[in-house]
């Protein structure tokens, strides 16, 4: 994830931040997760962010129960693309510096269907006459905590929870990364 954010003085409040994390979802199939995130200082301890990322998996985790069944016969798995802009709150100085963030975006959900082994994706929006994407308005909220490794350095390690407004979704995951200031 890459972000921008403020860090352990007054003056690097308004420094700009760099950052990639991994992580996994649960609440839905656990699978990787990889997002950037980038944001900029505006006073001591809040900044704006921005994150894009890729969820590998968020099927709901009742829909993956009822398809056991049909394990080795049909998988079907839903990744999702995302987007988020918003506040992070921070304490204002430290080497380790507690946040909260709330934030609004999009998420993109595709599905990903195959029998035997073979992707049929295709064939099935070919005979429903549309594509199984879906575009939908997102909001999170979460928390964390970014520990700093000297001056341009830091890692981070945090929580988000994801709401799907249209679909009626909820995503959560959890990371950590590495980021640089500058």
């Amino acid at each position: 994830m890459l972000f921008l954010t403020a860090v352990a003085s007054p003056a690097a409040a308004q420094r700009a931040t760099l950052a990639g994390q991994f992580g996994t979802t649960f609440q839905t199939e656990t699978a990787p997760v990889f997002a950037a995130e980038v944001g900029v200082g505006l006073v001591p301890g809040v900044s704006l962010y921005g994150t894009i990322g890729r969820m590998n998996d968020v099927l709901p985790e009742g829909v993956a129960d009822a398809l056991d069944a049909l394990d080795p016969i049909v998988t079907i798995s839903m990744p999702a693309t995302y987007g988020m802009a918003g506040v992070r709150i921070a304490a204002p100085t430290g080497p380790i510096r507690p946040y909260g963030v709330g934030g609004v975006g999009f998420a993109r959900f595709s599905a990903d269907l195959e029998v035997f082994g073979f992707d049929i994706t295709n064939l099935v929006e070919d005979q429903i006459g549309f594509e199984l994407s879906t575009n939908q308005f997102a909001w999170e909220l979460g928390g964390g905590v970014m520990v700093s490794l000297g001056s341009n350095a830091f890692l981070d390690a945090g929580y988000r929870y994801m709401r799907v407004t249209v679909a009626d979704f909820d995503v959560s995951r959890v990371y950590g990364g590495l980021g640089v200031r500058f």
